[in-house]
C-alpha cells in the first residue's frame, strides 16, 4: 500500500470510518519507525505547482494513479 493511500486509510480508520488499515498494519508500521504525525503535513502548495507543471506538459490535470514521473502527484 504506498504511503499516501496508508496515510488515508488510517485517517478514516481514526475518523471511524470504514478502512483497509488494521491495527496490525499500524503496530507493523510504527514497528518500523513510522511516525504518523509526520505525515499530516503534505505541502499543499507543492503539490499545486507540480500540477501546474503536468498540466503544462500533458494538458489536463488527468494524472494518472501510477504517475512514473511523480508517484505522489498521481496519489
Amino acid at each position: 500500500m504506498p504511503l499516501l493511500r496508508s496515510l488515508a486509510q488510517y485517517k478514516l480508520l481514526k475518523e471511524g470510518k470504514p478502512s483497509t488499515m488494521t491495527p496490525e498494519r499500524i503496530r507493523a508500521l510504527e514497528e518500523l519507525g513510522f511516525i504518523w504525525s509526520m505525515c499530516d503535513h503534505v505541502d499543499w502548495e507543492d503539490r499545486l505547482e507540480e500540477l501546474r507543471q503536468y498540466k503544462q506538459k500533458h494538458g489536463d490535470c488527468l494524472v494518472p494513479n501510477k504517475y512514473a514521473e511523480n508517484p505522489q502527484l498521481g496519489s
